[in-house]
């Protein structure tokens, strides 16, 4: 809910502010930093590939609730980055985006045969973000920050989203979304994920999702 977080009691709150006009809400910003890939579905009928990632899966249900968002996540060069900009653009989502080296990152999620499988190529399993001055700028003028689906075994990724985040202004939003296929080093990843308490602690903090 983003229309009566603060405003209610705070009628000079600058992160959620109502327009003069009677019942109208002007909205909110979001950039949202995570996994964007294509997820390919596989069942007994065949495969389908879509559009995914749970960073962009938020960005686009955000979005499509009138939301103004930004989605910073890696992509590859290739076709299938295209497909992802296409849609992004057809949802008003502004894309900020790292190419990566290995393209775009492809789940496929397997769902014969009972509970699904996932397998992920090289460049989910490699992702990285480039929290370069563009990106750094939608995070200060954000008026909430959502991350999801972030590689929090990545020491290096962890520290460039911490010092990221100590520009934010808004309310921020931590949902794991953790893969055992994609954690590398769980004892890392649960340490780099508690070091941005120290962040977090200094920030207003909207939801922590701890994961399974």
């Amino acid at each position: 809910r983003y229309g009566d977080v603060c405003c209610s009691e705070h009628s000079d709150c600058s992160r959620f502010r109502r327009d003069l006009a009677p019942h109208t809400i002007v909205s909110p910003s979001v950039v949202v930093i995570g996994d964007v890939l294509i997820d390919e579905l596989v069942d007994e009928a065949g495969s389908i590939s879509v559009p995914g990632g749970s960073a962009l899966n938020v960005a686009v249900g955000l979005a499509i609730l009138g939301v103004q968002v930004s989605l910073v996540g890696m992509i590859g060069d290739d076709d299938e980055a295209g497909v992802i900009r296409r849609f992004l653009g057809d949802h008003g989502v502004e894309l900020h985006a790292t190419i990566g080296r290995h393209g775009t990152g492809r789940a496929i999620s397997d769902r014969r045969n009972g509970e699904p499988r996932y397998h992920f190529n090289q460049a989910v399993q490699s992702r990285a973000i480039e929290f370069d001055d563009g990106v750094l700028q939608v995070i200060r003028d954000a008026d909430q920050v959502a991350i999801s689906g972030f590689p929090f075994d990545a020491i290096g990724q962890v520290e460039q989203l911490a010092n990221a985040l100590e520009s934010a202004r808004g309310l921020l939003s931590i949902d794991p979304n953790p893969r055992p296929e994609l954690i590398r080093d769980l004892p890392a990843y649960l340490e780099n994920l508690e070091r941005l308490g120290g962040v977090l602690r200094q920030r207003p903090v909207a939801r922590i999702d701890p994961g399974q």
